[in-house]
């Protein structure tokens, strides 16, 4: 019987990956038109869904009343409405071509803009932020100057770091003379409540869980800036270039949504409470702090009025310069570009000649401002197992399938680098022929240019060198307490029936589950992160080492006890260094783990580190620098890997005999 060699087996394993990669792409790309046609965007094709992202504010809600009502039909819109309990996901999901259009803030757009694959352009304002943004301090600090010098807990980047940024600005105070915590905005109220930081930054409802700290009060809200926070229907380029007939509908059926909201108040509000998963009482609390937009106020929007926020060519500029300070974002993006007010002008010029037409078919109801907001009346092949000689010349296929036995050093080396080039080629090549966009698959290049930009800047050192430390740290910690305790559960049953059963339950919780109480009890220093490691690791650690001890050859025992040695001595000097090969393998595999636990630490809550460049990555979409990062992370670990082996190699010679 024939077997297989080795270079055709490995040569189709190559051919086999690349064809996977080039034709199992999950969203077809908008960059890459189909043969024989000029310009066949995903969103283009006839019948297709237009793809409406939106999540948890007011001002979206009423995108459910269409939804419900058949409001997006009656107007010829074709649309799959999206929901996401995410904000950030669904402003990710529209740079990355997988929506069409989304529901997102002007500053947001202004942040994604530069990177989306498909373009972004807002064509239309929901509503503006009338109080549901809001600055918080604690008892004692009475004005935005009080926090001078003190510490404040928001999401970087995002509407409450803005408006804070515009209050301090006004009382003669800027972004560096406060203390910047920048956590996710539950995590920030959540670290504000429990006492840990002096002043909070963020929307409804997480501004609740912040005022429930005793002493606490209101600094500044949304309200105090009019027009600083509009909340927009944004739409890809794309979509306005090869279906602008569905960007119309969408933009009518929002003035429909707003004329059933005036006309069926009781039905309007029990959908968006329902969708919003929010009380009657919490319901018109929200609402009250959302001022939606009538038709004539997106026209003003829209327009270049002057010097004024509530003017959105004014206020992207304003927020783009605020972002590029910050450096939350490099540069701009083109701000003209962002802004399309064609529609909402269409929508005007038709409803106006109805409006001196009144026999013809209206196109959208009347609209006036609804009351549910609180405003004024408005408009709106099975591998071959060898017997082969044990000392084959050369590279025989009984070599390289040699079941339980070693192979030629020459063999494994070159396997070992076979194993990274070739994924490294095929990365190359499918990069190289445009396969992927760079946004979702950057480039080998890319990658090492934002590794450098990272070294350049002084980030890549610090945020490696302070993930490195809290591993070191927090596994450090778990491993001089898993060692005695899980030599103690193997070597003795009355240890292990007391302490295995709560073991066995509290391993079953999962680590990042404990970050919340870990922040209110340990504050938002290094001790939760170290903590977070500890507790991921430790009972993993102690059960393994448990098991080894408990395998431990009886035999050996029995002759220890035949020579005349002492159950210390049994204890110390037979069981515990017979199941050193088995702890330093538990260490070399747990310690992943620790990795993958500050990571996710870094994400919620640190101010450095890897996790921490990760995050900010994601927030603008800077695909090459999460690759930097995970391939930091992947060298990382492979170091500690080998250096784990070396350790076994010289300690444990007799075990690896």
């Amino acid at each position: 019987m024939k077997r297989r060699t080795f270079l055709p087996t490995l040569i189709a394993f190559c051919c086999s990956l690349l064809i996977t990669v080039s034709c199992a792409q999950s969203t077809p790309q908008a960059d890459a038109p189909a043969e024989g046609s000029a310009d066949a965007p995903v969103t283009a094709s006839a019948g297709e869904p237009v793809k409406l992202g939106y999540s948890s504010w007011a001002g979206w809600w009423p995108w459910a009343i269409a939804e419900e009502e058949g409001l997006f039909e009656a107007n010829g819109a074709n649309v799959e409405l999206i929901w996401f309990d995410g904000y950030l996901e669904s402003m990710q999901a529209l740079a990355a071509g997988q929506l069409d259009a989304n529901s997102q803030t002007l500053n947001d757009t202004i942040s994604f803009a530069g990177d989306a694959v498909n373009g972004m352009v807002a064509v239309l304002v929901n509503d503006n932020s009338a109080g549901n943004d809001k600055v918080i301090g604690a008892e004692g600090i009475d004005t935005v100057a009080d926090l001078a010098g003190k510490t404040v807990a928001l999401e970087e980047g995002v509407v409450g770091d803005f408006l804070l940024s515009l209050a301090l600005e006004d009382a003669g105070l800027s972004r560096t003379d406060v203390e910047i915590k920048n956590l996710e905005t539950g995590a920030a109220a959540t670290a504000f409540a429990a006492g840990q930081v002096d002043g909070f930054a963020g929307w409804v409802p997480f501004w609740e869980t912040a005022l429930s700290r005793e002493g606490s009060q209101e600094l500044v809200t949304s309200e105090d800036y009019p027009g600083a926070i509009p909340d927009l229907l944004v739409v890809s380029q794309k979509l306005i270039d090869s279906r602008p007939d569905q960007v119309q509908a969408l933009v009518n059926t929002w003035f429909d949504i707003l004329a059933f909201i005036d006309e069926n108040p009781d039905r309007a509000n029990e959908i968006m409470a329902k969708r919003a998963s929010v009380s009657d009482t919490e319901f018109e609390k929200y609402t009250q702090g959302t001022k939606i937009f009538t038709l004539d106020e997106n026209l003003e929007a829209f327009s270049a009025g002057g010097d004024d926020m509530k003017y959105m060519p004014h206020a992207s500029q304003v927020m783009a310069d605020f972002m590029v300070d910050v450096g939350f974002i490099p540069e701009a993006p083109d701000l003209e570009a962002i802004l399309d007010d064609q529609f909402v002008k269409t929508y005007a010029a038709e409803k106006y000649r109805l409006i001196q037409s009144p026999s013809a078919k209206p196109m959208g109801a009347s609209v006036p401002v609804c009351s549910t907001f609180g405003l004024t009346p408005v408009t709106p092949a099975s591998p071959s197992f060898s017997t082969a000689p044990t000392a084959p010349q050369g590279m025989k296929p009984s070599v390289f399938w040699r079941l339980a036995d070693d192979i030629p050093k020459s063999m494994s080396t070159a396997l070992m680098v076979l194993s990274i080039a070739v994924p490294f080629a095929l990365w190359w090549l499918v990069a190289s022929l445009d396969l992927v966009n760079d946004k979702f698959l950057p480039s080998p290049l890319q990658v090492a240019q934002a590794l450098g930009r990272l070294w350049t800047d002084g980030f890549l050192l610090g945020d490696t060198a302070a993930s490195i430390l809290r591993v070191t740290v927090g596994f450090g910690l778990a491993a001089l307490v898993s060692v005695p305790i899980g030599i103690a559960m193997g070597a003795f049953a009355s240890v292990r029936s007391l302490l295995e059963p709560i073991i066995g339950v509290v391993r079953y919780m999962p680590a990042p589950a404990f970050i919340p109480l870990l922040v209110i009890y340990l504050g938002l220093g290094e001790a939760p992160k170290i903590a977070l490691i500890f507790i991921g690791t430790v009972f993993f650690n102690v059960l393994m080492i448990m098991d080894a001890v408990k395998f431990v050859p009886k035999a050996l025992l029995e002759t220890t006890y035949t020579l005349g040695g002492q159950r210390r001595q049994a204890l110390f000097q037979v069981i515990t260094p017979y199941v050193v090969p088995n702890i330093i393998d538990t260490f070399r595999i747990n310690i992943a783990t620790s990795w993958n636990l500050v990571v996710v630490a870094e994400l919620v809550a640190a101010e450095n580190g890897l996790g921490k460049r990760i995050v900010l990555a994601q927030k603008f979409f800077n695909t090459d620098e999460i690759f930097a990062c995970l391939l930091i992370l992947g060298v990382i670990g492979f170091a500690l890997d080998l250096s784990l082996r070396y350790l076994m190699k010289v300690t444990c010679k007799w075990a690896i005999d």
